[in-house]
């Protein structure tokens, strides 16, 4: 059996850090990760690495203390010279350190091991949406996955342009900093769950839908991905539904098609949808007028 048996907080100077970081680890610990240590080391840089909990199990027959876990936060911290480490926490830095009793290690080893970092129990980029979600009332009622999904699309966008920022998944809520994002969620929102919401879910789709409603033509924009998504345009060869046959067979390909492939497809049927428009306004310009009968009585 074990038990939690203590907690304290401590003062964490670089010479703490090491002593945790060389500590023996709980049998079993994973390697260390230079993607994780590198991921920890940019917050101590960015000034955003917060006051990290570690965690050791005392074996009661030994009095033997092992690392259960803070081995990746301790090893970047323990990697700090002493100047950097100073530069990073001026003021110091607090770590939680919770201490657990075993009496038979061999058995509680994997069950105290799981305790930490589970899956199960990690936020999810989705979770972190919904906080950025809570900071603009006008997003409120939209669902946080359409948010996500939709955020996917404009990191997309902003990678293939010139001066783009393609913020990280778990960054991506950051978009609905700027209004335009917004109202663009604003609108793709009671299309949720339309006939080809799922076309939500291809960054590549979503990419060139954001591009066409911002930089050609938001109405042509709006009529367009609108008969898109319900495919409910009469005429069953309308260039939008055409558009929503070829995506659903890209979809239904047995070897993934590239996003790039989905945006292009897109982008092609919408400048012939345009093109139609044009053509049709042309034909109306040059229409002789026939004047009809009026039935209005001539004033006296």
């Amino acid at each position: 059996m074990f038990s939690k048996t203590n907690v304290t907080l401590e003062q964490c100077t670089l010479e703490f850090a090491t002593a945790f970081a060389a500590m023996p680890p709980l049998a079993g610990e994973r390697p260390l990760k230079v993607s994780h240590l590198g991921f920890l080391s940019q917050h101590i840089k960015n000034g955003t690495f917060a006051s990290p909990t570690w965690a050791v199990v005392v074996e009661t027959a030994t009095g033997t203390r092992y690392r259960a876990n803070g081995q990746h936060s301790s090893a970047a911290l323990a990697n700090l010279t002493p100047e950097e480490f100073t530069i990073a926490f001026p003021t110091g830095l607090l770590v939680t350190v919770e201490e657990f009793t075993s009496d038979n290690l061999l058995q509680d080893g994997f069950l105290i091991f799981d305790m930490f970092d589970h899956p199960k129990s990690a936020r999810t980029n989705t979770d972190i949406m919904g906080l950025h979600r809570a900071h603009h009332p006008d997003l409120a009622e939209i669902d946080v996955n359409l948010l996500v999904h939709l955020s996917n699309g404009f990191a997309f966008f902003n990678a293939t342009r010139d001066g783009g920022t393609e913020l990280a998944p778990r960054q991506r809520g950051a978009y609905y900093e700027d209004p335009i994002y917004r109202e663009f969620a604003l609108w793709a929102a009671p299309y949720h769950n339309s006939r080809h919401a799922w076309l939500f879910k291809k960054p590549g789709v979503v990419a060139e839908m954001y591009n066409d409603f911002v930089l050609i033509d938001e109405t042509e924009a709006k009529q367009f991905w609108q008969l898109v998504l319900t495919e409910s345009h009469p005429d069953a060869d309308h260039e939008t539904r055409e558009l929503s046959h070829t995506l659903r067979e890209l979809a239904q390909k047995q070897k993934t098609v590239p996003q790039t492939r989905f945006r292009k497809e897109a982008a092609k049927y919408f400048r012939r949808f345009r093109l139609g428009l044009s053509k049709a306004n042309s034909v109306a310009n040059v229409l002789p007028f026939v004047p009809t009968e009026s039935t209005e009585q001539p004033s006296a």
